[in-house]
């Protein structure tokens, strides 16, 4: 696995228009570790997306894992 550069703003390559993941093979596997260990090791983010790493596919990671749990609504 490795970190992956993000890109930040006003880097042109961010306006580029992601395109849907097709195939689901050992390398897309793979992309998603290494961004999932770029989420990691970044600035404290609950997720990033692909062409935050200059990939440009609808590929997104969030982690919700420590947020709250939600409150329930009575009384509707």
């Amino acid at each position: 696995m490795a970190v992956l550069e993000i890109l930040a703003i006003p880097d042109e390559r961010l306006k580029q228009e992601s395109q849907p993941v097709t195939v689901f093979d050992d390398e897309l596997r793979a992309f998603i570790a290494d961004l999932e260990e770029t989420r990691q090791a970044g600035p404290a983010a609950v997720g990033i997306a692909a062409p935050q790493v200059n990939r440009h596919q609808r590929i997104v990671i969030v982690d919700c894992s420590t947020t709250r749990k939600p409150v329930p609504i009575t009384g509707i």
